[in-house]
This record gives structure tokens, C-alpha cells and sequence, in this order.
């Protein structure tokens, strides 16, 4: 495209820009204006169009680092594509060079602009497609826009055409089903609520019932992607839904309808007191959220107090938002406002929807962590404006404004245009709202302990109240239905009753309420916590003793079990497939007792992080242990794992740590064999001409089967499949199966519908996914419209260290690995990477064996190593092999 036709399109869009202002987190709804009819067309429109968007309204423009962007695209291309590699210049004004199979593709110098930039990109993308061309430009474009776009902020992005179609469906809260909400409950797919009155609620399907098969095909074989697109359909089709209830399958036929999502609920509480207290919760902002919640307001004369239940909630519409706190808000008080790259704009109440006792009822609002977006708009002008207390966890902080716009190929482009300010001009991006109330729960369990927040106490104006629950994956699910006795025992409801208990009486806001009582609240919790751990696990808990003067003795043990079934001693590196006990021995050497004694662990990984060891009161001279056990199983980053523990006393006072350097050995990688039959003859539930050959309006049975070898077992293993196009229909995507035992053939099928008047098919791929790896450890990439070979194998890398060996521990700056491939259908190339770069990358011109030799860079501390190896046919093995480098010091 000719630098005057970006002008062009720059200028006329400048001239017709209005935009439909909607949040991040939330489902897309508004769009933003069509654009004039492009002058020019551009073999890159998407990309065109896109960059043009950012230039336009993006409202931190200048905070753009147009390099960084640039080379974020370049890297997502160096990971898709094999042969691509970037070499990025030490110096900041050097340009990128992008390599194809180790010749120079393009130069590209820093860029100047976006219009500098989207030049660069282009000649990339054109010049990929055509050495590659089954990469389509569309598919390269959309890879290095949404790098991009995360480089702007982690709320904008592009949609492909499905899912920029599912987002709309969801802001609108109306979609063709049949009126089910599922959810993972005890690794079943499950029933969790039933649209009242629905097509599933009419013909006796129940919560709780587990999900088996969608018109005969098994769930089993579904990923959630596919699941929802078997239960969505046209309105008026028909579907059989195949549940186990009571160890009995049960199929139900069922119709599709329109199907309206309601964005809130609520249930009367009255406590042993008998004040009526109404709970409202709010699931998300969308169309008609503000109409949905004034129904929920109504007859209001016999409640005493609200309770506005934003917890969970992601966000949505601003405007629904504003509506929402609208309804509570006295006029004229500000709401919210946004600010662009050219204008402020507030948003203030004006009591539309509102009525005399909305206004009045005092009203407590429930947050968490996850509540983000809207959510946190009217949980700060509802706090700011004084007139609700904000009890529960800090918000999100997602304070920026999204708006939605059509974009060429049917794709939608979500990207942030402002930001928004609270009532009191202050931005929550990244911060959140803070709780007029802090709620920290404690637990106290055989393996999920968390106290040592017990020692924080309240700080200027935002007070904190600690309780005892259960354990630690207690989340809110805002998809449940509601029932009294439940929310009843909530424990954010309980402190919210008692909130309300202490206004009643009292002419006064809900915040003269908290500062009054809070001091009486927090000391009648910390003596129900002291007292639950006393009778727990029999610790003193209470704080009365000074500050120790002399340095407790700590030592770490390790216990692995053996082959037979017995804990032992042991010291790393410790083995991958089996728990791991951590032995915490203490002992008070002085001669004064210590208070709330814990020893606390610190580690980059966070299911390393913050695991406790509660001791308490610990007297002069006492010795004690503690014994936590950790699963290797489904972690991944194994190999070198940092970790500090540190022994606590008192108000959090840090008395001693101790450094310790963890090591695990991988696990030994299996040799697995694949064979693979298309199938569209119209048996085993495929629909075709018999020709072997995908075609539009074919449902294919792909067959996939599976040897594995040189491992005894392997659990846990997941095959997945996907295409690089969008419009497939997916309805089998997945295999999961338990264990893979060595020598056996394992069969499965699945399947794949292809709308009609689908052109391109794209390239399929085939990934193998092993616990503790990352990334799949198995690939096969094949072009769509061919089919895939009937049977492959991948390659076969070694290197010149032994399993015993590793993970490496090195003081050395480089590491010389030599590298071993053998594969009897001819090796295409090697990929090397060091900490997600791809460093070097190896044409091996279909020789079956190769030897190289390859000196890697490494940084201090952990590394990551990565070795990819590719086949003629398409097969890709991954190795990865963990380092640590000591300082030389």
C-alpha cells in the first residue's frame, strides 16, 4: 500500500469517528462506526485497519514504544513459524533483522510511527506468505496484531469472526440454548443451574446432574469450546442431551430457544433477630442490567437492609453501570468519568430509575479480587459518595474503557480509548478498589494453613477483620442458584448482617457504623479466631509475651516415598512423580517464650509460595516439628526451585531465614507412534462422498491411533486437536486419557463438522500434552485440505547429558550441549531456544541422523532450554532441560 493511501485513511476516518463506549471484561454489545469505503484496497486490511485504530484513539499514544511493539510481533511470528528467527540488535537504535532458514528475510529499521511500522509489518507478512504460503496473510496478520495489542494493555485485542460473534451474543444476555449453566464439579461436567421455565428445566433435566453425551457424542471428547458450541444452535433445532443421575444415563431431547441471560438474582434473608435483609447479586453489567436490578428493588417496605453482591463479577457496559449507581445515588453526585486522548467527560446521578426508599436503604457491597470493570465503578461511587460501605478484598483495578468496532474479514477489534477516574478523581487502574473492610480469611486444615495475616492490623481509614473458614478454595459462583440457607452462612453475608445489626439503631451513614463498631467487631473475631485454632490444632495463639532477644535454630528435612509405599529421608535432587514431605524442626534457644511463632516459605512459584508452619506459643528451650507435603503432579517450571523460609514471631517480626536450593529430575520422555484415517463414508457417525478428502459440508471421523514406548506408564496425557482457520466446528477436540502403558495401542475418534461453502481448511494440527511440560510436548502439522499421513513418528533427540545429570547445575556463562537426532523419515530442521528465544536454528535436509554441537548463553540463576526437533513429515518433538547458573562469587 502506498504511504498516501494510510494518510487517506487516516484522515477520512478522523472525520467519522463515534464511538459505543464498553468495558473490558465484559461481553461486546456496541459497535463502533463503519468506515468510509477504502480508496485503496490493502493486500493487509486487517492490519491497515487496525493500526489506523490505535493512531485514532488510543488515548496513551505517546506511551507507545513503537520498537518494543514491533518486535513483540516479530517475536509471535520467530515462535509460530520454524523457520523464522529474529536477531535483535544490542544497541536501542539498531534495527530487527528476521531470518528465513538463516538467510535475511526483511531489515527492519526502529519505527518512527505507526504508518513506519505497519509498512515493516506488511513487507514481513507478504514476503512470509509467499515462501510459506500455507500461511494465509490474514492468519500472519492476526498473530502480529495481537502481539501488539498486548503490548498496549491487557484489555485490547482482536477477535476472530466466532468469537467477536459469541462476544456480541453475550452482551446482549441472548443466545439460541437451552437454558443450562455446566461447570467442572469433582472432574465431572456437570449441571450447575437450570434456566427457570427453560427448554432444560421443562423437560426434568436437575442441577447436579453430570453431562455424558451432546446428540450421542461423548463430552469426554470435548474441550469447553466445543461443548458450548453443541448446546448453541439455531433456534427451533432440536438436540438429545445425555446425563448419569444416580448411576443411571438418562437422554433428554430438547429445543433450542432464545434464550435470555438475567444479570441478577436475589432472596430475602431474616436472621434469629428477624430483621428482613435483602441480598442481591449482580453477575455481570449487560444490556438491561439497571432494568433487571429495579425489579429486584421492588417492595422494599418490609426489608431493613441491602445487600449488593458484586463478587465474581467482570464487568461490562458503562452505562449500565452508571444506571446501576444511579438507582442508589443521590442527584447531582458524580458517578464516574472517562477521560480520552481529547476530552473528559463525567458521568452524574440524576435519579431516574430511583425511588424514596432505594435511596434511603442502607446498603453494604460485597467485592473480591475478581470483581473488576463496572463492578468497581459502582463500588467506588456508591463508597466515595458515602453512601454504601465497600466490605470484602481489593478489586481488580481494571480502570480502562473499551470500545468495539466491526473490522475487515468479520473479525471485531476490542481495544481501550480511556480511562476512567472514581468521584474522587483517582484512577483504579492496577490498584483497584480498596474495602472501606477488609475481610482476610484464615484456615486451618491437615495441608492448607494461612494465618500469618492474623498479625496485620487496621490501617488509616481501611480496617480489617480476620475469620476462620475451611480452607482456601472457597470461591464465589455467581452461576449457582441461589438459596437462603446457603447465603445464609456466607461468610462476607454474616459480617454484612452484622454491619447492618449495628446501623439499625442509629440516625447515621453505614461508614459512621464501621468506625464505630469496628474495634468491638475485630476484637470479638481475633478472640473466635484464637479460640477455633486452640481447638483446631491445639495452639496457643495469643500475643502477650516481648520480643525475643535471642535467634531460634532452624533446620529443613526432606521425606520421599519409596517404591514401597515408605517415607524416606532423602535430600534433592527429589523425583517428579512422587509427593514430597518438608520437615520443619525449630527449636526456642533462649529462655523467654516466643508468641505466634511461624515459619513461613518464599519462592518465585507460587504453589512453592507462602506455604506455613504454624507453632505458636513456643516456650523457652521447646523443640517442635512440622511436616507439609507438596505435589509435584501438574506443576510445571520443575527443575530448579528457590526457596526461603523464614521464621515470624509477634506483629510479623522476621527473627532468622534459611536459603534452599530445590532440584527435581525430569521425567523420562516416551517415544509415542501415531497412525491417523480419515473417514467420510457416513459410518461412525461421519457424513461425506467416502473420498477420504475434507470437503465442505463433511462431518469427518479423524481416527487417531496411539503406541507409546520405552516408558512403562504414562498418566494423565491429553491430545488435542485445531485448525488454524476459524469456522470449524469442532464437536470431538480432545482426549484425555488416565495412563498410557508401554507397547499398547490405544483407539479413539474424533470429529469434525464443516460448515457449507467452507473454502479453506487451513493447516491442522495434532499436540500431545504430558504433565510437568509447559508447552505440548508432541506436535503434527498438516495441511488441511490433503489429510494427514496414515502413520508418523517423531523424532529422536539426545544430548550429552544423562537423566542422572540433570537438572544442570553450572557456573559457566555458556553450556556446550552436543545433540544427537536420529529419524528414519528424514530430519527437516532443529530449533534451540534459551528462555522462550529462539536462539539458532538448524536446516538438516532430510538426513535421518545428524550430530551437532550447540553452545547456549545463559543467564544467573534458572534457565530454560529448549530443543525442538522437526520431521519431513511434520512431527515435532520438544525437549526441555532445565539449568541453573551459581554466581562464580
Amino acid at each position: 500500500m502506498k504511504m498516501e493511501s494510510i494518510q487517506q485513511k487516516l484522515d477520512w476516518a478522523l472525520l467519522t469517528t463515534i464511538t459505543s463506549i464498553i468495558l473490558s471484561g465484559c461481553l461486546q454489545g456496541f459497535s463502533g462506526p463503519e468506515l468510509p469505503e477504502e480508496p485503496e484496497l490493502s493486500p493487509t486490511p486487517l492490519l491497515a485497519e487496525v493500526l489506523m485504530r490505535i493512531q485514532l484513539d488510543y488515548p496513551e499514544l505517546e506511551r507507545l514504544d513503537l520498537t518494543e511493539l514491533q518486535e513483540a510481533a516479530l517475536v509471535v511470528l520467530e515462535r509460530e513459524i520454524a523457520e523464522v528467527r529474529v536477531l535483535t540488535p544490542e544497541r536501542e537504535s539498531g534495527g530487527q533483522r528476521v531470518l528465513f532458514r538463516e538467510g535475511i528475510l526483511v531489515a527492519l529499521d526502529s519505527p518512527a510511527s505507526l504508518r513506519e511500522m505497519y509498512v515493516g509489518i506488511q513487507s514481513l507478512i507478504l514476503k512470509l506468505h509467499e515462501k510459506l504460503p500455507q500461511y494465509r496473510t490474514v492468519e500472519l496478520e492476526l498473530l502480529a496484531l495481537n502481539a501488539i495489542m498486548s503490548g498496549l494493555d491487557p484489555h485490547s485485542v482482536v477477535l476472530p469472526p466466532s468469537s467477536y460473534t459469541e462476544f456480541n451474543e453475550n452482551t446482549r444476555g441472548r443466545f439460541a440454548g437451552v437454558g443450562i449453566v455446566i461447570g467442572i464439579r469433582e472432574k465431572q461436567l456437570t449441571i450447575i443451574s437450570l434456566m427457570e421455565g427453560g427448554p432444560a428445566d421443562r423437560v426434568g433435566l436437575r442441577i447436579g446432574d453430570q453431562v455424558k453425551e451432546i446428540d450421542g457424542e461423548s463430552t469426554r471428547k470435548m474441550s469447553l469450546s466445543a461443548i458450548m458450541q453443541g448446546l448453541r444452535g439455531k433456534i427451533g433445532s432440536k438436540m438429545d442431551l445425555t446425563v448419569l443421575r444416580s448411576g443411571e444415563e438418562i437422554t433428554y431431547e430438547l429445543q433450542r430457544e432464545d434464550i435470555q441471560i438475567s444479570s441478577s438474582d436475589s432472596v430475602d434473608l431474616r436472621f434469629d433477630d428477624g430483621i428482613p435483609v435483602r441480598y442481591i447479586r449482580l453477575k455481570l453489567f449487560q444490556e438491561d442490567t439497571s432494568t433487571d436490578l429495579e425489579k429486584q428493588l421492588g417492595n422494599l417496605d418490609s426489608v431493613a437492609g441491602l445487600i449488593l453482591d458484586l463478587r465474581g463479577n467482570p464487568g461490562g457496559l458503562l452505562q449500565e453501570a452508571v444506571r446501576v449507581s444511579d438507582l442508589f445515588l443521590p442527584a447531582k453526585k458524580k458517578i464516574v468519568s472517562t477521560q480520552t486522548n481529547t476530552d473528559l467527560t463525567s458521568y452524574d446521578s440524576h435519579q431516574l430509575l430511583s425511588s424514596h426508599k432505594i435511596q434511603n436503604i442502607p446498603i453494604v457491597v460485597l467485592v473480591n479480587g475478581q470483581s473488576a470493570s463496572a463492578s468497581e465503578i459502582v463500588s467506588a461511587a456508591l463508597k466515595v459518595n458515602n453512601r454504601a460501605i465497600v466490605v470484602g478484598e481489593q478489586t481488580f483495578g481494571k480502570g480502562s474503557v473499551q470500545s468495539i468496532w466491526s473490522m475487515p474479514g468479520d473479525f471485531g477489534l476490542k481495544m481501550t480509548i480511556a480511562h476512567y477516574l472514581t468521584p474522587d478523581n483517582l484512577s483504579i487502574q492496577g490498584v483497584g478498589v480498596k474495602p472501606d473492610l477488609q475481610l482476610d480469611p484464615l484456615y486451618l486444615s491437615e495441608n492448607d494453613i494461612h494465618l500469618r495475616s492474623l498479625q496485620q492490623k487496621s490501617k488509616g481509614e481501611n480496617y480489617i477483620l480476620h475469620y476462620m473458614r475451611d480452607s482456601d478454595d472457597q470461591e464465589t459462583d455467581i452461576d449457582k442458584p441461589l438459596r437462603a440457607s446457603e447465603i445464609e452462612n456466607d461468610d462476607y453475608v454474616r459480617i454484612a448482617v452484622r454491619l447492618l445489626r449495628e446501623h439499625l439503631p442509629y440516625q447515621e451513614t453505614m461508614k459512621a457504623t464501621l468506625i464505630r463498631s469496628h474495634a468491638l467487631l475485630q476484637a470479638q473475631a481475633e478472640q473466635e479466631v484464637v479460640s477455633k485454632i486452640a481447638r483446631q490444632a491445639e495452639l496457643d495463639w495469643t500475643l502477650s509475651s516481648p520480643s525475643p532477644t535471642e535467634l531460634p535454630d532452624l533446620q529443613i528435612f526432606f521425606e520421599q516415598e519409596n517404591d514401597f509405599g515408605v517415607w524416606q529421608s532423602t535430600t534433592p535432587p527429589f523425583a517428579s512423580d512422587r509427593k514430597l514431605r518438608i520437615k520443619v524442626q525449630l527449636q526456642n534457644t533462649g529462655s523467654m517464650p516466643m508468641d505466634r511463632v511461624l515459619v513461613l516459605s518464599e519462592s518465585p512459584e507460587d504453589w512453592l509460595d507462602e506455604i506455613e508452619f504454624p507453632f505458636g506459643k513456643f516456650e523457652g528451650g521447646e523443640k517442635s516439628i512440622w511436616i507439609r507435603e507438596i505435589d509435584f503432579d501438574q506443576q510445571e517450571n520443575l527443575g530448579w526451585l528457590p526457596m526461603d523460609f523464614l521464621v515470624l514471631s509477634g506483629e510479623d517480626h522476621e527473627l532468622t531465614r534459611k536459603n534452599i536450593l530445590l532440584s527435581v529430575i525430569p521425567d523420562e520422555l516416551p517415544i509415542i507412534s501415531m497412525g491417523f484415517q480419515i473417514i467420510d463414508n457416513g459410518t461412525e457417525g461421519s457424513v461425506g462422498n467416502g473420498d477420504g478428502i475434507p470437503q465442505s459440508g463433511e462431518t469427518l471421523v479423524l481416527k487417531v491411533n496411539l503406541k507409546m514406548q520405552e516408558t512403562a506408564e504414562l498418566e494423565d496425557v491429553v491430545l488435542r486437536i485445531g485448525s488454524s482457520e476459524d469456522g470449524l466446528i469442532w464437536l470431538q477436540d480432545r482426549v484425555e486419557w488416565k495412563s498410557l502403558k508401554e507397547g499398547k495401542y490405544y483407539e479413539e475418534n474424533l470429529l469434525v463438522r464443516i460448515p457449507k461453502g467452507f473454502e479453506e481448511f487451513g493447516r491442522w494440527q495434532v499436540a500431545l500434552f504430558v504433565p510437568r511440560v509447559e508447552q505440548a510436548l508432541w506436535n503434527y502439522n498438516w495441511i488441511g485440505k490433503i489429510g494427514p499421513e496414515a502413520e508418523v513418528e517423531p523424532p529422536i533427540i539426545q544430548t550429552n547429558f544423562i537423566r542422572d545429570e540433570l537438572p544442570v547445575l553450572t557456573r559457566e556463562e555458556d553450556l556446550i550441549w552436543e545433540i544427537d537426532l536420529r529419524d528414519e523419515d528424514g530430519l527437516q530442521d532443529l530449533l534451540c531456544f534459551v528462555n522462550g528465544r529462539k536462539l539458532n536454528y538448524f536446516s538438516l535436509n532430510n538426513k535421518r541422523s545428524e550430530e551437532l554441537v550447540w553452545k547456549s548463553p545463559l543467564l544467573l540463576g534458572r534457565n530454560l532450554i529448549e530443543l525442538v526437533a522437526r520431521d519431513s513429515k511434520g512431527v515435532s518433538i520438544r525437549n526441555q532441560l532445565r539449568v541453573w547458573r551459581e554466581s562464580p562469587e
